[in-house]
């Protein structure tokens, strides 16, 4: 049997299996799966024994051995115990030189041995079920994955390019056009074609170098790369361009020896507006960056707060966009500001988030200051474009959407890797079923990855990370399986969600960190358990609630909070662009807006969704149907919330 290819992954994780030949055992693949995945397929008859392995790779089989036992039930040692089993396990290492190849003889030392319980299967299932389709069928899928990605506004993250890559491997990108600049350079960059080249300008040429240069006017380039670059130069759109973009443009003109004119910033829409607000024309100064997409709106604070009388007013009309993403994103900027506070500014470097917080003389300074009054009349008009923007569009026809939408993040966030087992946007709330709590990663490929967990209260902070968790600061509230620095390893931590809401907590952060490097090396997943009892064993695959692929140029990554008041997991799926090895207070407090409950209630999926067709109470009714445990009939769709792809399409 051959193993896992990227194209059935890329049909596992939306719910498909390829048909293969004709199995005799295909009762016992059926059985098998509903046993050891909870896992049901509508053509049980048609299974075979690749589609076993797809989806035992998909939902952990591939995990660590040690990840199968409890290699250490941290509840029968005492601090002073593990503090001492550490030690001796860490000593081997710089003493002995015990190398951590070799998962099977690299593993934490019982210094004290003792008798661990026996773990018996849980009672914990998550049901998922699989369609079984043609070759036929999954091209048909592919094409229209296609589509779906080339909607996106945003960059394609790291976790979604695998998918794309392979897309790219089947043709499927063939005579279509992204609408995001830096997804036309990425499949420019893996196809080399001229038809993507003529879709650029010339300020995603300078993009492009930058990724595979560096910010710097003396750079080397391969060959390679000199004729990558050359063929964009020569084929790129002329537009206003930055001094900065232009110089830097006429640097990649000589080098490569590109033919065509140089670039100068004659035309920067901002540079011009700038010059107008400087002379007290903030009104035209508006209507400069209402010709340059979303200018107008992205500076809608700097220029309000400097327009007089009725100016603001007439400001404030000629504010629109077609892209409803801008908009989105300027309602939640406008609705979770509050009076008075000093500011964190979100943003994403090189495809990751970033942040910067505003310093108290940085406040003192600040000129965009808007009113309430003013600030309510901005989200009331912010409002009123989005629904102009679906209403101008054609209508979805009837559509149900269950109440879990309701408590479902708009994806807006696509920084992190967008693979994994039903991973939903980020800021989604997802309600915890039991009082415990498995939190577990493994990897493969990658030496020493490292999780920790962080504790949130008013005016407290405290963090359990592998170098503290013998301390057992939580008694049995949170539990650590242990560091493990191997190459093939796996750490996991138990939370007891009411001990840990009963000692005054308020959040708990979930984190992992690259020790030796970033999460763009070998294979690193994380994800969560929702359990009726921790005595069940350790891993179970039939109770995985949600599984991630790290991925991304960085070496800190934020995988999920837990509300410990409303008893919910917040999905965060953020890869943050520091290299601090674990999450400090200001990269904390970046991320609190997504973890409150408040972020749902300026806008949730809910709130958008119903702008995109007729309402109707019956699913059975509906042409449309979100909801994630529908089956559809003939000719309805069903969108889960994890559909990422499909959500961006209908959003963006």
């Amino acid at each position: 049997m051959r193993g896992t290819s990227a194209f059935d992954r890329l049909l596992a994780r939306r719910g498909y299996l390829v048909e293969g030949a004709p199995d005799a055992n295909a009762a016992y693949h059926a059985a098998y799966l509903a046993r050891k995945f909870a896992v049901l397929v509508d053509l049980p008859h048609k299974l075979c024994a690749q589609n076993v392995r797809t989806v035992a790779d998909l939902i952990g089989e591939n995990v660590p051995l040690a990840f199968y036992k409890n290699p250490q039930d941290l509840r029968l040692f005492d601090s002073a115990e593990l503090l001492v089993e550490q030690f001796v396990s860490y000593v081997r290492v710089a003493v002995e030189g015990e190398k951590s190849d070799d998962p099977e003889t690299f593993r934490r030392i019982e210094v004290y041995h003792k008798l661990l319980p026996v773990y018996p299967d849980g009672t914990e299932r998550v049901e998922r079920r699989f369609r079984i389709i043609s070759r036929a069928e999954a091209d048909m899928v592919c094409a229209k994955l296609a589509d779906e990605y080339c909607s996106y506004t945003r960059p394609w993250p790291q976790g979604e390019c695998l998918a794309v890559e392979e897309l790219v491997r089947l043709g499927a990108f063939a005579d279509r056009t992204p609408a995001c600049r830096d997804n036309i350079i990425t499949l420019f960059r893996l196809t080399e074609e001229v038809h993507f080249a003529k879709l650029l300008d010339k300020k995603d040429v300078v993009k492009m170098s930058l990724s595979l240069n560096g910010e710097k006017s003396a750079f080397e380039m391969a060959p390679a790369v000199q004729r990558l670059l050359r063929v964009a130069a020569e084929n790129a759109q002329p537009c206003p361009m930055s001094k900065k973009q232009a110089k830097y443009f006429n640097i990649i003109r000589k080098k490569t020896g590109a033919d065509v004119p140089r670039a100068d910033n004659a035309q920067s829409p901002y540079a011009i507006a700038k010059k107008l607000v400087q002379a007290g024309d903030v009104y035209f100064a508006a209507r400069v960056l209402q010709r340059s997409g979303s200018l107008l709106l992205r500076n809608l604070a700097w220029l309000l707060s400097r327009a007089k009388g009725e100016e603001a007013d007439e400001i404030l009309a000629m504010a629109d966009a077609k892209n409803p993403v801008v908009l989105m994103q300027l309602i939640y900027a406008f609705g979770m500001a509050r009076q008075g506070e000093l500011r964190f500014f979100r943003f994403y470097r090189r495809g990751l988030f970033a942040m910067h917080a505003e310093t108290a003389e940085e406040g003192e300074k600040r000129r965009s200051v808007l009113t309430p009054a003013m600030k309510e009349k901005v989200l009331s008009r912010l409002r009123e474009c989005l629904k102009a923007v679906y209403a101008a569009r054609p209508s979805l026809g009837k559509i149900y959407i269950s109440g879990q939408f309701r408590q479902t993040g708009i994806p807006l966030n696509l920084s992190a890797s967008g693979e994994g087992l039903d991973v939903p946007p980020t800021a989604t709330r997802l309600p915890l079923k039991g009082d415990a709590l498995r939190i577990f990663c493994y990897w493969k490929g990658v030496y020493d990855i490292d999780a920790s967990v962080i504790a949130l209260a008013p005016g407290r902070m405290e963090t359990v990370a592998w170098y503290n968790y013998t301390q057992k600061s939580f008694g049995d509230a949170i539990l650590f399986s242990g560091d493990c620095r191997s190459e093939m390893g796996a750490e996991y931590y138990d939370v007891r969600v009411p001990a840990l809401a009963a000692q005054g907590w308020k959040y708990l952060i979930y984190c992992l960190n690259g020790y030796s490097g970033s999460f763009d090396e070998g294979e690193v997943y994380c994800g969560y358990q929702n359990k009726d009892d921790l005595k069940t064993k350790v891993w179970q695959p039939q109770n995985i609630a949600m599984k991630i692929r790290v991925a991304g140029d960085s070496r800190q990554y934020m995988g999920f909070a837990i509300d410990l008041e409303t008893r919910e997991l917040v999905v965060l799926n953020l890869m943050q662009a520091i290299s601090e090895r674990v999450l400090d207070v200001g990269g904390v407090d970046a991320i609190l807006p997504w973890v409150r409950k408040e972020w749902l209630g300026t806008l949730n999926l809910y709130d958008v969704l119903q702008m995109l067709g007729t309402q109707v109470d019956d699913s059975a009714q509906a042409d449309v149907v979100f909801d994630e445990g529908y089956s559809p009939r003939e000719g309805q769709e069903v969108v889960r919330p994890w559909d990422t792809p499909r959500l961006v399409q209908l959003l963006h």
